[in-house]
């Protein structure tokens, strides 16, 4: 008998406070707990070629979903104090980050009544004196939440809209677990050499020819394990990117006296080895290259470099792929301008001779699709690149994990170093991040890096500056959103390391219950099976203690359904389901007859009840000193209040907002219409005059300019003319 009338056997499942609070004995409560199975522990070790970084490596996590809401307010005037309500316990506590002030609040939430699968409206009392009015901020992490985002606090007092909450839907108990991860001393490296053949680094091969025993020097400082390889790229061979023509197909050098291998896209040289005389052999026999464009096919050249896993020779150790270019890249999209269409399947085409023969087939491959290739394989790019193309790298190294950019001399000659460099920036930054998180499941981090270095609630673990043997602990808590009836899985792995933790997660929605009782008295005799204080009823019964035979005759029947009408043609008021005369209702409706509806209330600035009542099956109740249909009228006078004046004696208050008389405006009414009127009409007739002065005086200004600078040019052209005299003779006729 714990469900009350219309309330179906969902409202069974709550918190262990609200089921206590409703009157569910603590006897009668099934709370079923987190709890977390270790599979797979071994610990952080390196010794004989056996190295664990990464601690532990299996779990088995039961988690329940759904349990409870925090809802949070911040309030800077209070130390930057927290109050937390849980709104299912009605219980309120305050937490403060900072000492406490000398007049700590007080918090009062009043109790409110729950119906099936709903929470009534929650008001939040929270006073430290009176008359005080500042801005607070309200935080709840449920989703639906989007009447809550902040509020007034007035007179000490603040009220939070009106709200509702599903158990199903709520995140449920986080589970919290440690990981561990050590940087091991000496650990093995694997370097493949990939670089740009197009004849703009002539220079620099001439140069990386030498090199094979620097580099395996200055790796061999850190590790005892090296393997080193080289791979090369110039672009595909069809047009617009290299020429067609046989005789530049052949020998693609800008000029006949120089020899040029012919271009290809990628070509994997030298597979990775220990040995450097292999190394420097195979290097030295290549020759430089050439294409028609600037970009190349180096993301070609990546991809194959980090699928072909065997053809390379990649170990399961640390491994790093140095990129050495002058100039840009080709990325999907570019190869139609050839004709290749296909896009990049992310698979392995190279021959027995190592020669990428499907580029004239498949598209370059985009940046997100390198980056995910690289991440899986766990491959750290090191872009080693001439300095114009630096700002273009720096770019690409955001969207490609554990990667770095170093600036290339024009002849190479400071890759050694650059590519020391670039490995102890890698290697002492770690991130610790799950792949392919389900929708259900939610993840965050607290890193501890060492010195009280600590970042909580990240979506990814990150330590930085991490030496060599240092232990650093991470704090993983994941938490289920939803039920599932399989299991989910969890990878999470340090970037560019092959070590990962793989996490089995179930959810707990079952009570498993003990109680189960076959053919049960309480259900009407033996009719059904009483577990969980539910009737399972058997063959042709319903009803909640099942009471009812299914097959009745039509009269029966229909007097069944006319007890589940109230004056409706529709059973339950269309809102639920008639079983045994008695409505069951659905969703957030309640009542005898499903007619109650806790959200129907009329809403006042999109507030239920105008957040200053609550909704009583259609109808608002609102607080003291507020009245209307959406309680959306206040009786206090506060508002209206000036100078001890109620809308300076100008008009009434009403809902505590001035209604000002005829010929008065304002927001207390302190305005006259007529001296207002009077001021408009003087200022607009004083405006008048005076732009009719200022456009005479313009006006006269500039005739005058006219006038002057006419009378200047006709004195210029007096002064121009010249006068002659001129004899005339006069004869004079006789006769």
């Amino acid at each position: 008998n714990f469900t009350k009338p219309g309330e179906s056997d969902a409202s069974r499942c709550d918190s262990e406070q609200s089921l206590r609070r409703r009157g569910c004995s603590s006897t009668r409560i099934h709370n079923p707990k987190n709890n977390m199975h270790v599979r797979k522990n071994r610990t952080l070790s390196h010794s004989n070629g056996y190295t664990v970084q990464l601690m532990p490596q299996h779990l088995h996590l039961k988690l329940r979903p759904g349990r409870g809401v925090q809802l949070k307010i911040m309030d800077d005037r209070l130390g930057g104090s927290i109050i937390e309500d849980d709104l299912q316990s009605n219980q309120s506590t305050v937490t403060h980050r900072d000492p406490p002030q000398p007049t700590s609040p007080t918090i009062h939430n009043p109790a409110a009544s729950n119906t099936t699968g709903t929470r009534d409206p929650m008001f939040l009392l929270l006073r430290e004196g009176e008359g005080r009015h500042r801005d607070v901020t309200l935080e709840a992490d449920h989703p639906e939440w989007s009447e809550m985002g902040s509020a007034r606090l007035v007179d000490g007092a603040l009220h939070l809209a009106h709200t509702y909450w599903s158990p199903v839907s709520e995140p449920g108990d986080p589970m919290s677990f440690k990981v561990q991860f050590k940087r091991a001393e000496g650990y093995p490296i694997d370097l493949y050499y990939l670089m740009d053949l197009s004849y703009s680094m002539k220079d620099d091969l001439e140069k990386i020819k030498n090199l094979g025993q620097e580099i395996l020097s200055a790796l061999e400082t850190v590790t005892k394990s090296v393997q080193i390889g080289f791979g090369s790229f110039v672009d595909k061979t069809v047009l617009p990117y290299v020429s067609t023509v046989k005789a530049k197909l052949k020998n693609p050098c800008p000029t006949r006296h120089t020899t040029c291998q012919a271009p290809f896209s990628f070509r994997n040289v030298q597979p990775l080895t220990s040995r450097v005389e292999d190394f420097k052999k195979q290097v030295s026999e290549q020759m430089i290259s050439g294409n028609l464009d600037p970009p190349e096919a180096g993301f070609d050249a990546m991809m194959q470099a980090a699928v072909c896993t065997e053809q390379i020779g990649w170990r399961n150790v640390t491994r790093l792929l140095v990129y050495t270019s002058d100039d840009t890249f080709h990325m999907a999209g570019d190869g139609q301008l050839g004709g290749v269409y296909v896009p990049n399947d992310g698979a392995c085409h190279l021959s027995r001779e190592g020669l990428y023969e499907s580029s004239t087939i498949y598209d370059y491959p985009s940046v997100g699709h390198i980056a995910r290739v690289l991440s899986q394989n766990n491959i750290q790019p090191i872009f080693a690149v001439t300095e114009k193309s630096v700002p273009t790298y720096q770019e690409l190294s955001k969207l490609i994990p554990q990667s770095v950019v170093g600036v290339l001399q024009e002849d190479s000659s400071n890759v050694v170093q650059l590519i020391f460099d670039a490995y102890n920036n890698l290697s002492s930054t770690v991130y610790l991040e799950h792949q392919q998180l389900p929708p259900e499941l939610q993840v965050t981090y607290d890193s501890y890096c060492g010195d009280n270095n600590i970042l909580r609630n990240q979506k990814r673990g990150e330590c930085t500056g991490v030496k060599l043997s240092q232990e650093i602990n991470f704090t993983v808590t994941v938490t289920v959103t939803a039920c599932f009836k399989e299991s989910k899985h969890i990878i999470i792995k340090p970037q560019g390391i092959n070590e990962e933790l793989r996490i089995e997660v179930s959810s707990l929605c079952g009570c498993n219950c003990t109680d189960l009782e076959v053919n049960s008295p309480y259900c009407s005799d033996g009719n059904g099976t009483f577990q969980c204080g539910i009737c399972s009823c058997n063959k042709n019964r319903l009803g909640r203690l099942c009471e009812c035979l299914q097959d009745t005759g039509e009269d029966e029947t229909m007097d069944l359904d006319a007890s589940c009408r109230n004056g409706s043609s529709l059973l339950c008021n269309g809102h639920g389901r008639c079983e045994c005369g008695q409505c069951v209702c659905s969703g957030k409706h309640r009542g005898q007859y499903c007619e109650c509806d806790d959200m129907s209330c009329p809403r006042s600035d999109g507030k239920l009840c105008g957040g200053n009542g609550l909704c009583d099956c259609g109808t608002c109740i609102c607080n003291e000193n507020f009245t209307g249909p959406a309680c959306e009228c206040a009786l206090s006078t506060n508002g209206c209040q000036k100078a001890d004046k109620t809308c300076s004696n100008n008009g009434r208050c009403r809902c505590n907002r001035c209604e000002c008389n005829s010929g008065y405006l304002g927001k207390f009414c302190q305005e006259c219409m007529a001296d207002r009127t009077l001021a408009i009409v003087g200022g607009s007739l004083s405006g008048i005059v005076l732009i009719g002065l200022v456009i005479i005086i313009i006006y006269r200004i500039f005739i005058e300019m006219y006038d002057r600078r006419e009378y200047r040019q006709f004195e210029k052209e007096r002064q121009k003319a010249i006068w002659n005299e001129v004899n005339v003779p006069f004869w004079v006729r006789t006769f």
